[in-house]
């Protein structure tokens, strides 16, 4: 099973005049959709040896980005949530991987003028994770997000209010 939705609008928690629902929108996709796909399949998974529950989460789970606070949200969420079903699934013949990939080149995204990884380039760490038993793979510049997090959270809040865009970017949908 492979978890690979997601919705990522930008929105001010502050400005935005139903903020409760588009966070209720982006959880609904972004998080309780693979948990209730997760859920449903579970049983079937269990039954068959070599299977897997792949999650998609992203480098935003690890450092939140605060123009996209749905997104962040939920795949923080998401990545809690697999690491809780991986532990409680450890010696039971399931793979539960979490995905943190940056920017990934879909429609998503499309307009963002940021350097994205091709989808075909997280496909084969996938694979290539997949046959190591790999619990978390994080792809390309998201494997310095936590190093680099702890050794200096400044340096971490200081990137992430400029990206993927100014976070005072933000004030212009409000115009």
């Amino acid at each position: 099973l492979v978890n690979n939705a997601g919705l990522g609008d930008p929105f001010s928690l502050l400005q935005e005049p139903d903020a409760a629902a588009k966070l209720e929108l982006e959880i609904g996709v972004d998080l309780l959709a693979p948990i209730r796909l997760t859920d449903r399949l579970l049983p079937h998974l269990l039954k068959h040896a070599e299977s897997a529950v792949i999650n998609m989460s992203s480098g935003l789970a690890l450092w939140p980005n605060a123009a996209v606070p749905g997104y962040s949200v939920s795949k923080a969420g998401l990545r809690a949530y697999t690491t809780v079903l991986r532990h409680q699934a450890k010696g039971r013949g399931l793979l539960v991987m979490e995905v943190q990939p940056p920017m990934v080149d879909t429609d998503m995204v499309k307009d963002s003028p940021v350097r994205k990884v091709p989808p075909a380039k997280v496909a084969s760490a996938v694979l290539k994770a997949m046959r190591r038993n790999k619990g978390t793979l994080p792809i390309g510049v998201v494997r310095l997000m936590e190093p680099v997090g702890r050794l200096s959270p400044w340096l971490r809040d200081f990137i992430m209010q400029r990206y993927p865009f100014p976070l005072k970017d933000l004030d212009t949908l409000y115009r």
